[in-house]
């Protein structure tokens, strides 16, 4: 991993960036991966089980004799289902077998779900895998500790005991807590996407799959001088600043405003698990424009704008389409990215003006997270009268009210900031979707 720290003179306000990449790599990070499904009776409509059964069975075309697998699912109750299983060629057809028989029954007692979860990781003898908990869910919790300040104890308790677990929420749908999810993937770093049909669900957990199998180090933090502040969705606790998973071919860029002091990068490396920590060393002075900083920026304030339209509905959006627009920041994927996030905010607004909010804050407290963190996948809010276009364009049209919100969540799209494998992984299992199943 390369680190570099560059003041930026041109703010002249004490400014720098720290900037992380790391390499691309062949080697691949033998994983347990958990998947946490929800199988409340909610999960029967519009084929959300059948899709997910699908993308379980694709799941394991993808993972390797040296991984293994735990499914979890809670309705009205939590069940484990497989408990740590190697992926190998012996245990597929069992897999495949206990993936086909899900069925649905109540209500959502996700803090049961959890509860399972921890106890398969506080008896697992497999320590040198890296760990990575998908979570999935179409609705509201409303059985055992429901609460998101309840349910955030819970998950901030699991990464207190491990870790170096990974995290990644999806909704299957608008109508879930978009306020839980938003709290329970900033409480662990983790990723939070929305899906609404087959293609997008496979993207999404081939995104989770993808980052687990190339993640280089986990648990990683800067250590900062006391006094430093941060931009963005970080935060500095006891003069660190938590990062997380940090994968193969990837690069994060950390706005700052630090005293005089030293900076230390410190994680475990994978597969190897050895701890490291290393003074950050090469430091420049930049008085130029940096698009790369410039864009992190307005991430940031897309982000803000997301944010503010939840609760007033209404947002200046001149000032950040110009930003975006200029020729100076052209041709970069970011770039591209934003202008698609403009459009979502355009829309968004459109519907809301229009009296047309059901659901729409759950997408509006998505793109927050998405924008802010770039993790994760993310959909197109487009606006009712262009609907039936959307649909058409769909493997999975949509019929929604006229009182309905309309998001095209067909063709979600990855930030530009994931790793390589990461992105081919969620590329190939969202290929592999499209493909008709085999009787």
């Amino acid at each position: 991993m390369q680190t570099s720290l560059t003041y930026l003179q041109q703010d002249l306000a004490g400014s720098a960036a720290f900037h992380l990449k790391v390499s691309s790599s062949t080697v691949r990070t033998p994983i347990h991966f958990l998947a946490l499904l929800d199988v409340s009776e909610s999960m029967m409509d519009e084929n959300k089980l059948v899709n997910v059964k699908r993308c379980m069975s694709l799941l394991l075309k993808f993972l390797s004799h040296t991984d293994k697998l735990s499914i979890v699912t809670f309705g009205e109750e939590s069940k484990i289902v497989v408990k740590g299983v190697k992926t190998e060629p012996l245990s597929i057809p069992m897999l495949e077998q206990a993936i086909e028989s899900l069925d649905t029954h109540g209500s959502t007692n996700l803090s049961a779900g959890l509860a399972s979860i921890r106890e398969i990781l506080d008896e697992r003898d497999d320590c040198e895998l890296k760990s990575s908990l998908l979570v999935l869910t179409d609705g509201h919790a409303n059985r055992g500790a429901s609460t998101p300040s309840e349910l955030q104890t819970i998950v901030k308790r699991i990464r207190e005991l491990f870790p170096t677990l990974s995290m990644s929420f999806i909704a299957y749908g608008t109508n879930h807590n978009a306020d839980l999810m938003n709290v329970l993937a900033e409480e662990t770093l983790g990723t939070y996407s929305i899906v609404k049909n087959l293609e997008d669900a496979a993207l999404t957990m081939g995104d989770a799959l993808g980052g687990a199998i190339s993640c280089v180090a986990q648990n990683v933090a800067i250590s900062v001088p006391e006094g430093t502040t941060v931009e963005g969705p970080f935060k500095v606790v006891n003069n660190r600043i938590e990062l997380g998973d940090i994968y193969a071919g990837s690069e994060k860029l950390i706005l700052l405003k630090k005293p005089e002091g030293s900076m230390f990068l410190s994680g475990v490396s994978l597969p190897s698990l050895d701890p490291f920590k290393r003074e950050v060393t090469t430091i420049t002075t930049d008085t130029s424009r940096n698009a790369e900083i410039e864009l992190t920026r307005l991430r940031y304030e897309c982000s803000r704008l997301f944010q503010v339209l939840r609760t007033q509905q209404h947002v200046e959006l001149a000032e950040f389409r110009a930003a975006i627009n200029d020729p100076f920041l052209a041709g970069n994927p970011v770039t591209a990215m934003l202008q698609s996030e403009l459009a979502s905010l355009e829309a968004a607004q459109e519907l809301l003006r229009n009296g047309m909010s059901n659901h729409i804050y759950s997408q509006l407290a998505q793109h927050e997270r998405y924008t802010s963190t770039g993790g994760g996948t993310s959909s197109v809010i487009v606006p009712r009268r262009t609907a039936r276009f959307a649909s058409f364009c769909s493997s999975d049209p949509i019929a929604d009210s006229d009182n309905e919100t309309v998001t095209h969540t067909s063709g979600g799209q990855q930030t530009p900031m994931v790793g390589e494998v990461q992105r081919q992984i969620a590329s190939m299992m969202r290929q592999a979707s499209q493909t008709p199943s085999i009787p």
